[in-house]
């Protein structure tokens, strides 16, 4: 089993080193802030923060690769695999790796969307802990703002609003959704809100 995992590290950093390695296309991503923040047990507020970094490199053809890590607290997890986009405004991905403490991981995405809106759907999984999803389905009725739905596993669902700054040294998104529901929560309270930033290079 310890051989395998050395396997899987190896193949995910020989993928991400692919990324520096190609000169056919630039290497494109996001790097993400967000904060959950739920009524704790004794009253106060308390806010759960995640930082993200994903990296996706077309390389024709409709093929190419990604490579997505996360950190919060108590968990952190990194996985890389193929991307296909058979038409502009569809693209899927899978990938697989590992997370903080040895276990496999996998994951994968959907995004399909264009100038009126777009919805993304994310799911990954482990033995140990399951299954995590998340999903955004939103309409864009003026170019710098979109809004519709999110559902994120452990956040809960609810409204969602985004903006997007473009400029030409760093795009930023704002999103927030403001109120959840968390049927699963349990600790505090169940009703949560979420909020993030992306920088885009």
């Amino acid at each position: 089993m310890e051989n395998l995992k050395n396997v899987v590290v190896a193949l995910v950093v020989i993928f991400i080193l692919c990324f520096a390695a190609t000169a056919r296309a630039q290497t494109q991503g996001w790097v993400e802030g967000q904060g959950t923040i739920a009524k704790g047990d004794d009253g106060g507020r308390k806010v759960s923060p995640t930082a993200a970094l994903m990296l996706q490199k077309p390389m024709g053809a409709g093929i190419g690769g990604f490579a997505f890590a996360s950190v919060t607290k108590g968990f952190g997890q990194i996985y890389a695999g193929p991307t296909y986009s058979p038409a502009k405004w569809l693209e899927l991905g899978i990938g697989a790796g590992l997370q903080d403490n040895g276990q496999f991981r996998t994951g994968g995405y959907a995004w399909t969307g264009g100038g009126v809106g777009y919805v993304l759907a994310l799911g990954e999984y482990s033995r140990e802990g399951g299954w995590w999803y998340k999903g955004i389905a939103a309409l864009r009725p003026i170019k710098p703002l979109a809004i519709g739905g999110y559902i994120q596993r452990f956040a809960g669902v609810g409204p969602y609003v985004e903006i997007k700054i473009d400029n030409q040294v760093l795009p930023i998104t704002l999103w927030t959704s403001p109120v959840m529901y968390d049927q699963e929560s349990q600790e505090g309270s169940r009703i949560k809100s979420m909020a993030g930033l992306r920088a885009h290079f």
